[in-house]
């Protein structure tokens, strides 16, 4: 469970985009409402792992997320004439996260929980036959330290 090497950074970044409105109304709310559950999301993956619940007045030294602003971008790929994309990216550092060692199950299952997010915000990946099609909400794992997982 332990990392013998806690200062070794595990580092989580995960990406989030929308070009369609949702159920929360535009894609700019979409993504601000989907922010506090995806950080939940992370602090309960990683209480369970860990098997001990986060302290809520300890929760900002233990874990530190870092959200960068919203940006638009052009669509890639997939069917042309789509809306551009509002994008954000999340990093997720601290002691907390630096005990954990880095393993494909592990990501694999916080993968899992956030396409259920997506899927709880309205996203339906059944009928999805188009590469990079407009969507309601897209939650990406990029990174997880050093860890590579190709799961396509």
């Amino acid at each position: 469970m332990a990392s013998p090497n806690p200062t070794k950074p595990n580092t989580l970044a995960v990406a989030i985009g929308a070009n369609l409105p949702g159920q929360e109304g535009p894609p700019i709310s979409t993504l601000k409402a989907v922010r506090p559950k995806l950080e939940k999301i992370i602090l309960e993956w990683i209480e369970s792992i860990q098997s001990k619940k986060i302290d809520s007045k300890s929760r900002d030294k233990e874990l530190i997320f870092t959200w960068s602003g919203i940006f638009e971008t052009d669509p890639f790929g997939g069917p042309v004439n789509q809306p551009k994309y509002l994008n954000a990216v999340l990093l997720v550092d601290g002691p907390k996260l630096s005990y954990i060692e880095p393993s494909c199950d592990k990501a694999l299952e916080l993968l899992d929980l956030f396409l259920n997010l997506e899927s709880n915000f309205g996203r339906d990946r059944s009928n999805e036959n188009i590469r990079w099609n407009s969507r309601v909400l897209d939650i990406d794992f990029l990174a997880w330290g050093e860890l590579q997982v190709n799961n396509k």
